[in-house]
């Protein structure tokens, strides 16, 4: 929950909207966005999306949230995230040893395999950066997802519509157990 998330020095949190979503007539989200974006329930359960860097919920929102069947996605300022858009298995598998290898462990967030999702933290928020792979012809993606972006940590993947996973149990993680990087 994100009570426990909280807890567990995960801060930053904000409410996803799930896949599925019924849409406020006000919203400027695209349908094939939900389950992606941060949103907000509103009283007649419908959702509109929120600016997540100026918008801080309140209490009562934040223990709502699991009630609202949403998913929670956490800002990337002070825990980066390395997002390996990668769909070739083994490359997927050999860019995630390589960067457990340069930055250190961490935990392994998975929603449409192989793809795969690494969660770091740091003291000194950078921006995001991108690498290019191309293997075989096909293009993939390797993002340092940092300040201004944030990242999916639970709820349902729109695209498999199955619950992501995480490599170990999400309640065990916390910010201490996380290994510190920096922008260099």
């Amino acid at each position: 929950t994100p009570v426990q998330l909280r807890a567990n020095g995960l801060t930053d949190l904000v409410s996803i909207i799930p896949p599925g979503a019924t849409l406020n007539s006000r919203s400027r989200i695209k349908p094939d966005k939900l389950g992606k974006l941060p949103g907000r329930l509103l009283p007649d359960g419908s959702w509109v999306g929120y600016n997540m860097l100026k918008y801080t919920p309140t209490q009562e929102e934040f223990e709502q949230w699991p009630s609202w069947g949403g998913g929670i996605g956490i800002l990337t300022a002070r825990f980066p995230a390395i997002d390996i858009d990668c769909t070739d298995q083994q490359l997927s598998d050999m860019i995630t040893r390589e960067v457990h290898a340069a930055l250190g462990p961490a935990p392994v967030r998975t929603g449409r395999a192989p793809k795969q999702l690494l969660l770091y933290k740091t003291d000194t928020p950078f921006h995001k950066k991108f690498l290019t792979v191309w293997r075989d012809g096909a293009r993939h993606l390797v993002e340092i997802r940092g300040n201004g972006r944030m990242c999916v940590i639970s709820g349902v993947h729109p695209g498999t519509m199955r619950e992501y996973s995480w490599d170990r149990p999400l309640e065990a993680i916390t910010a201490d157990s996380l290994t510190t990087i920096d922008e260099a």
